[in-house]
């Protein structure tokens, strides 16, 4: 079949492929027609009713929730005072923790009893903070120097002096 002429034509032949495609045909007695008519305006009514409640919803569910934002704001000011206090607190602690964590002078005295050769014999000992100043005698200082630097227990090993004298210049890690 071919195509009609614009405009009556081919809405005639539109309605008639739609009616193949579909297999729907319009309601031929009148009892049919008017509960087609009833339906189609309960639809229409529905529609515009959805339409209408829509706003009013809307303003029902903002109003909930700015109402349940405002019941949430004291709790919420008050976890922030009570950060803000907890912040505070923590700052004393943490010093003591920074304090605690840095090696003492008692801790770096059992250290270089450990890594010192037996054979070293120390002048002085000077121990402040992380810098640690030693002063002394031994067969060879530069071993000696070499094995407190393959300890990995100092950032810096700076070696002064002649082999069988020797000051050691150490930064602990």
């Amino acid at each position: 079949m071919t195509r009609p002429r614009f405009p009556v034509r081919f809405l005639a032949w539109w309605r008639w492929r739609l009616r193949e495609a579909t297999g729907l045909r319009p309601a031929r007695d009148p009892a049919s027609r008017t509960l087609q008519l009833r339906l189609a305006l309960a639809a229409a009514a529905l529609f515009l009713a959805a339409m209408a409640l829509a706003p009013v919803l809307r303003g029902a569910e903002i109003a909930r929730l700015s109402a349940e934002v405002d019941a949430l704001a004291a709790p919420a000011g008050e976890a922030a005072s009570v950060r803000s206090r907890l912040l505070l607190l923590q700052g004393p602690v943490i010093a003591a923790s920074a304090r605690l964590s840095e090696p003492d002078a008692l801790d770096t005295l059992r250290l270089l009893t450990v890594l010192l050769p037996d054979d070293v014999q120390l002048s002085t000992l000077s121990i402040d903070g992380r810098d640690v100043r030693i002063t002394g005698t031994s067969r060879d200082a530069r071993v000696t120097a070499a094995g407190l630097r393959r300890s990995g227990r100092f950032a810096r090993v700076t070696l002064a002096g002649t082999p069988a004298v020797f000051e050691i210049a150490l930064v602990l890690r």
